[in-house]
């Protein structure tokens, strides 16, 4: 064999092992990721509906670069804490975890991403009762779907720092339906 076929097979290894250990060494700089978001939901029931405070942490563990499994805890109050007697307001509080998966595509700096799962949440709601003319406080524990969009950009001070708008959407059963935009902030390790 000659000298050329060596050098273009060595060549072509060492092409080989640099494209793995990059591609490797950038998908093991992101394998784990913490994020937390805060924003406004909006909880709806039936024909009446209040606003609150949300907040939502969670971990990622990256499969790939495009795919993630997500767990959270999501805590939201309504920004109305003082019921009146006989007014139709009411006041709500909701607080779970949560797992599904995360789809994400980077365009550049900017990323889209799309998320999927199950949320078990307890959510307790206060009300005037105009029959017993008293306030009366509601429980219940439920398990329901999301699904979650977004768009964000990385972070000109690091790298390991995307920012981002989300849009998400749950259906917590026949009577509530639960909206929250988002600011996220995501940090990966």
């Amino acid at each position: 064999m000659t000298r050329q076929f060596y050098l273009n097979t060595l060549n072509l290894v060492l092409a080989a092992f640099i494209f793995t250990a990059l591609s490797s060494q950038a998908f093991a700089a992101s394998r784990h990721s913490f994020y937390g978001k805060t924003g406004v939901s909006t909880f709806k029931k039936e024909d009446h509906s209040q606003s609150g405070l949300y907040f939502q942490g969670g971990y990622n563990f990256n499969l790939t670069p495009f795919l993630a499994l997500d767990l959270h805890y999501t805590r939201a109050n309504s920004f109305n804490s003082d019921l009146s007697a006989s007014s139709h307001d009411f006041t709500v509080e909701a607080d779970g975890v949560g797992a599904g998966v995360k789809l994400e595509h980077y365009i550049g700096r900017v990323n889209l991403l799309a998320k999927t799962g199950v949320s078990a949440l307890r959510i307790t709601e206060e009300y005037w009762d105009s029959e017993t003319l008293q306030f009366e406080k509601n429980k219940e524990s439920i398990t329901s779907p999301y699904i979650e969009v977004g768009i964000g950009m990385m972070s000109p001070w690091t790298k390991n720092l995307n920012i981002s708008l989300n849009y998400n959407y749950q259906l917590a059963n026949d009577v509530w339906d639960i909206s929250t935009f988002s600011l996220n902030g995501h940090y990966s390790f």
